[in-house]
């Protein structure tokens, strides 16, 4: 089965943009896991460690960052599956 130019790439636009989250995946989750332990760091009184907290905040930004990926996988197997 032959696609047509255009619809090839738009397959392959959407396959680039999966292949670049997965790239970005880490860099994203770091970021965000900044965002979530500092909002830890201003909320928890300063007389704590905040150990439990910096694991939390790492899992939470890999979390969201995944969430980046599983919208761009989605929306790749949605113009695959057309």
């Amino acid at each position: 089965m032959k696609l047509g130019n255009s619809r090839f790439y738009q397959i392959e636009y959407k396959k680039q943009h999966l292949t670049q989250t997965w790239e970005a995946w880490p860099y994203l989750g770091g970021i965000c896991s900044v965002f979530f332990f500092s909002y830890y760091a201003i909320v928890k009184p300063l007389n704590l460690k905040l150990y439990k907290e910096l694991l939390k905040s790492y899992v939470y930004g890999l979390g969201v960052s995944s969430s980046v990926v599983i919208y761009y996988h989605r929306q790749y197997m949605k113009e695959v599956d057309v």
